[in-house]
């Protein structure tokens, strides 16, 4: 997923458009899924984060050259069926995952710029809290390391990073076979780990929003907060009592900060099965 993310920026519009006149054809709408935007001065190479003049060169050309429908809307055209008003200009949702704080400092008022709709499917557990999620700190700790090779000792077997002779296109995934290996552990010892990563790595720049961000986020004409469970979890990887109480926890917190509860959901990592829908 993580190369195919920085394939469709770095070959964006190409790669939408591509999509999108597919889409037209089936009167279909394109899902266009974003986690983070940061400033052009962000230098990490996370998969996951767009530059701000890039970010803005791809809204002005969604809002130029096709059809943005807010996640409401492009529910009603695919449950009504009828694709008489579809148009010739492809139709699309803009989408943000997890909730980090770029989306309400840099994104927004580009988004409001352009008059474009858009949804954010928030995790609530570090925007009640605070912090980052596991996944951040590792690969970021990785990232900005001064070490030539990495060895991390896990009960599954030592997790090994280095990015001696790696050019930048394959930095990503030797950091993503790692965050896979990871992903596999016990929870509370992953999250462990991630935690005394942190504390090793400088300062990062990947930081989720406040509660009163997305309060003033919802409050956005155009904007659309869902849910995206409590402690982004893999819901398809816990039991079923679980994932019920990581979900309504979040529709709980966004509700108490956002007034409504979340009539939208995304799957954490796109994991789910039949038990969990």
């Amino acid at each position: 997923m993580a190369l195919r993310h920085r394939l469709a920026s770095l070959y964006f519009p190409r790669s939408i458009e591509k999509a999108c006149r597919k889409q037209v054809g089936a009167h279909g709408i394109s899902i266009l899924m974003y986690h983070e935007v940061l400033p052009d001065t962000m230098d990490i190479p996370y998969w996951h984060v767009v530059r701000e003049a890039e970010f803005c060169r791809q809204m002005e050309y969604l809002a130029a050259q096709c059809t943005v429908l807010s996640i409401d809307k492009a529910l009603a055209v695919l449950e009504a069926g009828r694709n008489e008003d579809a148009g010739p200009r492809p139709r699309v949702v803009i989408t943000f995952d997890d909730g980090y704080r770029g989306n309400f400092d840099t994104a927004l008022p580009i988004l409001e710029q352009y008059g474009l709709p858009f949804v954010v499917y928030a995790a609530t557990s570090r925007i009640e809290s605070g912090g980052r999620y596991w996944y951040d700190d590792i690969a970021h700790y990785l990232l900005v390391s001064r070490q030539k090779k990495i060895v991390i000792p896990t009960s599954s077997g030592d997790i090994v990073f280095s990015h001696v002779k790696l050019p930048a296109s394959r930095v990503w995934a030797a950091v993503d076979a790692c965050l896979t290996a990871a992903k596999a552990l016990p929870v509370g010892e992953r999250d462990e780990l991630a935690t005394q990563l942190h504390t090793l790595a400088a300062p990062s720049p990947l930081q989720m929003m406040t509660p009163e961000q997305i309060a003033a986020m919802a409050a956005h004409r155009g904007a659309t907060i869902g849910c995206h469970t409590h402690q982004h979890d893999l819901l398809d990887a816990v039991s079923e009592a679980e994932a019920r109480r990581s979900i309504l926890s979040a529709q709980e917190w966004l509700k108490r900060w956002c007034g409504n509860a979340p009539r939208h959901f995304s799957y954490p990592n796109g994991n789910y099965n039949d038990q969990v829908v």
